[in-house]
């Protein structure tokens, strides 16, 4: 019996605006995800019982929505669409579509923002000629 599931097939965007939009997708539901490591310590100590006032007066725990399965989906086919790609055109692509302004990419980058969008495009357009 196997434990994992089926995997989907992902259709690959036909235009670098879906693609653009399936990467923006994916930043979200990576940001979604609980983080990595260890979970940290544990306390065998009891539980203070505590009153209404003290409970009102606490900061609650955020509350947390994991993504679902086929958001996970979309997010790992976008991982292998863009592994293809050079290390710099890949993180071109991600901090766009983290939303990081286009000043900031620019000096990461050392260009104008002509020239980072220019590159952006290119890289988006690179993966859709290499999958189609």
């Amino acid at each position: 019996m196997s434990l994992t599931r089926p995997v989907t097939k992902i259709r690959m965007p036909a235009t670098t605006k879906e693609l653009a939009a399936m990467l923006e997708e994916a930043s979200r539901t990576a940001r979604k995800l609980p983080p990595a490591g260890p979970r940290g310590y544990a306390s065998i100590w009891p539980q203070i019982p505590r009153s209404a006032s003290e409970k009102f007066a606490a900061d609650d725990k955020p509350v947390f929505f994991p993504p679902s399965g086929a958001a996970i989906d979309r997010m790992l086919a976008c991982f292998e669409w863009v592994s293809a790609l050079e290390e710099d055109q890949r993180h071109l692509l991600w901090k766009r579509a983290s939303h990081e302004p286009w000043k900031d990419i620019c000096v990461w980058m050392g260009c104008d923002r002509t020239t980072a969008w220019r590159r952006w495009n290119g890289a988006l357009n690179s993966v859709i000629a290499e999958h189609t």
